[in-house]
C-alpha cells in the first residue's frame, strides 16, 4: 500500500518475457525525488501500455498509488501491479532537483577490503582506465546471449529472434587503497559513458567516436555497487556493476572526508 511521487530519471526499454508457461511483459525505470533514487518496475498491461504509447519518457512525474516493495538484490524496487494506480504529470506537483545520494542499501567497502563473494558492495572512487566497449547479441525476450546453435544464432528458450546488441564496457577502479576491474552491461553502460542508448550502440560501427569520450570519463569519480567474483585466470577480483551512483560536489567532499 505504497504511495510514492517521483520524476522519472532513466527509463528502460519494454521487455517480453515468458515465463510458467504464460507470455508478459514488465517496463524498468528509475524514479527519483529530492531524498535520492529507487529503482521501479511496472508489470500491468494498462501501465505498460502507456509507455509504448511515449506517454511516459524521462522527465514525466508520476504519483503512483498501492505499489509494492521487493528486495532485489539487495536494492529495494517499488512494483506497480494491475492493483496500483498511477497519475501522470499530477496538477501541482513539481520535482527540480533530484539527488543523486543512493537510497538502496549496500555494504561500503575499501577495495582493499574486499572479498571475492562480496554482494551488493559499494565502493567510491575513480576510473582510471577505460576499456573499448564490445557487444553481444541478446534475446529481445529473455535477455539472455544468443548461442550459435546449427548454422544461425538462436535463444535457447525462445528459438530463432531477431537479436539485440547488448554493450560491455570493463573499466579499472582505482580507491587509494588498490584497484580493481569492474564490468557494466546495458543500462550501467551508458550512466558510465554519460550517452543514451541509441548514442551507446552508435560506437559499435564507429569505435573512433570513443576515443574523445575516454578523456571525458577517466578521473571520474563514481560509487560503484555490485558484486565481486574471482577472476580464476587472472588470480585476481572484480566487480560486475549492479549501479553506477552519480556523486555531487558537496557529496563528494564529505566521501573525501571519511
Amino acid at each position: 500500500n505504497i504511495t510514492l511521487t517521483g520524476k522519472i530519471i532513466k527509463i528502460d526499454d519494454v521487455l517480453t518475457f515468458h515465463k510458467q508457461g504464460r507470455d508478459g511483459k514488465l517496463l524498468r525505470f528509475i524514479l527519483g525525488d529530492e531524498t535520492g533514487t529507487m529503482r521501479c518496475v511496472f508489470w500491468d498491461a494498462k501501465h505498460i501500455q502507456e509507455a509504448e504509447q511515449g506517454t511516459l519518457s524521462e522527465g514525466t512525474i508520476l504519483k503512483i498509488k498501492n505499489a509494492y516493495v521487493r528486495f532485489n538484490n539487495g536494492f529495494k524496487e517499488l512494483h506497480v501491479g494491475n492493483k496500483s494506480e498511477i497519475d501522470i504529470n499530477p496538477e501541482g506537483i513539481e520535482i527540480h532537483a533530484v539527488s543523486s545520494l543512493p537510497t538502496f542499501e549496500f555494504t561500503k567497502k575499501k577495495i582493499i577490503e574486499l572479498n571475492d563473494q562480496d554482494v551488493n558492495v559499494g565502493i567510491f572512487g575513480t576510473i582510471v582506465q577505460v576499456f573499448e566497449p564490445r557487444f553481444y547479441e541478446a534475446c529481445p525476450q529473455c535477455g539472455k546471449k544468443l548461442e550459435i546453435i546449427g548454422e544461425a544464432k538462436r535463444c535457447r528458450e525462445h528459438g530463432s529472434v531477431t537479436g539485440n546488441f547488448v554493450p560491455i564496457l570493463n573499466i579499472s577502479f582505482d580507491d587509494g587503497t588498490d584497484n580493481l576491474r569492474a564490468v557494466a552491461f546495458r543500462t550501467q553502460v551508458e550512466l558510465l559513458l554519460g550517452l543514451s542508448q541509441e548514442q551507446v550502440l552508435e560506437l559499435k560501427d564507429n569505435i573512433g567516436l570513443f576515443d574523445s569520450l575516454r578523456q571525458k570519463i577517466l578521473g571520474k569519480q563514481l560509487i560503484l555497487v555490485g558484486k565481486i567474483t574471482k577472476n580464476e585466470m587472472f588470480g585476481r577480483k572484480e566487480m560486475t556493476i549492479q549501479r553506477v551512483v552519480e556523486v555531487k560536489p558537496e557529496e563528494l567532499l564529505q566521501e573525501l572526508q571519511r
